[in-house]
């Protein structure tokens, strides 16, 4: 069958292909430039808690493995948050698939990890905000933020992000890498497609709440830029907070967020380089890290 390749993009850490096969798309996964190593093969865990996962409208993806490579079949060739940045759809016409995503990650956090470490990512950021050691401008948004929020602000985001790694009774199986451009709806069922695979691992559930939530700001700051300066995801969010059902400690939650937030920032930083819109999130940082606090 033909593969058409519709676009490439690519940071340092990582390289995006997606070709149109047949009546679908796939998407490929693999090292970008500055990463040496190839992409781990989700182990089969993995696959066999995924494989008990049965919720309407939504299901999670799990992908092929040849060569360092992962391959995902998904009935779209742009994510979801790639559509609300175009204008593509609108944030009320995702709620139903974001409430339905919530309930979906729910269900694969009810999985006890078998021989799975720290999501790699933020296992990464403790180190940073350990040493602010780092590719590219990573040394130097460490300094930034640790002017911008002072000793004791750093010392709470290094113990909450050590809280959100930690392996023991508590921890359970997670995404990792929670995003809106991890969901990609099918425009015919309007079911939402969840990659996993890539930046799986045990932790607090917490941690994938809080990376949708933390893209509320985000979004908000990047529409601007495009466009889209009215782009308000709050509905979202509570749509997605109410799928996931369980009660989440609002504590937890913001502490988490202001962690996946600094998370962000570092992705940036370190794979594709200082960029402008960071002073603004770091702007930002004191107040969601006081806000956890009260």
């Amino acid at each position: 069958m033909a593969e058409e390749t519709l676009l490439v993009y690519a940071t340092a850490n990582l390289r995006t292909e997606i070709r149109e096969i047949g009546g679908g798309y796939r998407w490929l996964h693999s090292s970008g430039w500055q990463n040496p190593n190839n992409l781990p093969e989700p182990p089969a865990y993995v696959h066999r808690a995924v494989s008990t996962i049965n919720v309407p409208r939504a299901r999670f993806v799990l992908p092929t493995y040849t060569d360092g490579v992962l391959a995902f079949d998904l009935p779209g060739p742009v994510s979801l948050g790639w559509r609300l940045l175009s204008g593509a759809v609108e944030p009320s016409s995702a709620v139903d698939a974001l409430r339905a995503v919530g309930s979906a990650l729910h269900a694969l956090h009810r999985s006890v990890p078998e021989e799975l470490g720290p999501v790699p990512r933020l296992a990464g950021l403790r180190r940073w905000l350990a040493d602010g050691d780092g590719p590219q401008d990573a040394p130097f948004l460490h300094t930034v933020v640790a002017e911008a929020l002072g000793d004791r602000r750093m010392a709470d985001l290094l113990t909450w992000c050590e809280d959100l790694v930690a392996q023991g009774p508590r921890a359970r199986l997670v995404h990792g890498g929670m995003s809106l451009n991890h969901v990609v709806i099918d425009p015919e069922s309007e079911q939402a497609h969840i990659p996993i695979g890539l930046g799986v691992g045990a932790g607090s559930p917490v941690i994938d709440l809080a990376r949708i939530v933390a893209e509320v700001p985000a979004y908000r700051q990047v529409g601007a830029l495009v466009g889209r300066s009215e782009l308000d995801l709050r509905a979202l969010t509570e749509a997605f907070l109410d799928g996931y059902g369980t009660s989440v400690d609002d504590v937890e939650l913001a502490k988490a967020v202001a962690v996946t937030t600094v998370l962000g920032l570092h992705s940036i930083a370190a794979h594709i380089g200082w960029k402008e819109l960071i002073h603004g999130r770091v702007d930002e940082l004191a107040q969601l890290v006081d806000g956890a606090l009260r």
